[in-house]
C-alpha cells in the first residue's frame, strides 16, 4: 500500500492531484492529455460545476481530510474583514480624468461587431483603474508624492499591528505596490521578508519572517507567494483586492496556511 501526505493540491493545482493518484494509484486517471482536457481545463478556466462534481466523485473514496477543528479545537478561528476607503481628491480627479478619457473610444470599438479586441480593452482599462485606485504612481511613476486614500489606510494598518507587536503579512498583485511598501519600511527601518517571481532564494524569506523576531513584515506578489509557502509566524495578513477574475479574488493559500495557525485577521484593504 502506498501512502500519500500532502497539504492542498486542489487549491493549487490539479495537476498536482494527479500527480498524486499517479504515484498512490497508477493507472487511475487517465493520461496527462486527457485529465488535462477532462478537467484540468473545463475546472480551472470555466469552473465546470459538471466536471468539478465527478472529479470529487472519483477522489472522495481514497482522500482523508484533517481539517484543525477536528484536531486543535482550543485555537481561535480566523477573522477576516473587508475595509473600504474613499480615493484621495486628486487620485479622484485622475481616476475620472482616465476613464471619461477612454469611454468614448471603448463604446466605438463595442459597437464594431467586427473588433474582436474591444472586450481586451475594457479589461486593460479595469486593469489601470484599479492601479489607480492602489496609488497613482503604480500608472504614473512622476506622482508618488501625491495622496492615495489605500495607501494612507495601509500605513494606518501598519503601524497600529506593528504598535501592537504583530508580525504583518502584505499581498498586492502589483510589483509597483510591493515597491512602494519597501521603499516605506526601508524609509522607517523595518526589517522584512519579500518573495516575488525574481525571487531566488525563496526558502530562506520565509524562513527569516518565520524565525526572526526583528523580521516584522513580509510582503509577496499573489502570483508567487500565494500557493505552496506557510507564513504561520504572522498575525495580521493584509491583501489588496483581488483580481478582475473570480478565482484570484479568494485569499492566497500563503494566508490560508497563516490562517490555520489560529487567530488570525485578515484585512482586504
Amino acid at each position: 500500500m502506498v501512502l500519500a501526505l500532502t497539504g492542498t493540491p486542489l487549491e493549487n493545482r490539479l495537476e498536482e492531484l494527479s500527480t498524486l493518484f499517479d504515484l498512490v494509484l497508477p493507472g487511475y486517471f487517465p493520461a496527462e492529455k486527457t485529465f488535462r482536457d477532462l478537467f484540468i481545463d473545463p475546472i480551472e478556466k470555466t469552473g465546470d460545476e459538471k466536471q468539478k462534481k465527478l472529479l470529487k466523485k472519483m477522489v472522495a473514496p481514497f482522500v482523508l481530510r484533517r481539517k484543525k477543528k477536528e484536531v486543535l479545537k482550543d485555537l481561535p478561528d480566523k477573522t477576516e474583514e473587508l475595509i473600504y476607503c474613499d480615493l484621495a481628491q486628486e487620485q479622484k480627479a485622475l481616476y475620472l480624468q482616465l476613464a471619461r478619457k477612454e469611454k468614448s473610444r471603448l463604446l466605438q470599438e463595442l459597437q464594431d461587431e467586427k473588433n474582436e479586441q474591444a472586450v481586451l480593452h475594457v479589461f486593460a482599462l479595469l486593469g489601470k483603474l484599479k492601479q489607480l485606485c492602489d496609488h497613482p504612481a503604480l500608472l504614473f511613476p512622476k506622482l508618488a508624492h501625491l495622496a492615495s486614500g489605500k495607501w494612507e489606510l495601509f500605513v494606518e494598518i501598519l503601524q497600529e499591528a506593528l504598535a501592537s507587536d504583530f508580525k504583518v503579512v502584505v499581498f498586492s498583485q502589483y510589483l509597483g505596490m510591493l515597491d512602494l511598501i519597501e521603499n516605506y519600511l526601508k524609509k522607517h527601518n523595518l526589517k522584512y521578508a519579500k518573495l516575488t517571481g525574481s525571487t531566488l532564494k525563496r526558502f530562506e524569506e520565509v524562513q527569516k519572517f518565520q524565525t526572526d523576531p526583528e523580521c516584522r513584515v513580509f510582503i509577496g506578489s499573489l502570483l508567487a507567494s500565494g500557493v505552496g509557502i506557510d507564513l504561520t509566524a504572522g498575525s495580521l495578513s493584509t491583501m489588496t483586492a483581488g483580481g478582475i477574475r473570480p478565482k484570484r479574488t479568494r485569499p492566497p493559500t500563503g494566508f490560508t496556511a497563516l490562517a490555520k495557525a489560529g487567530g488570525c485577521r485578515s484585512l482586504s484593504w
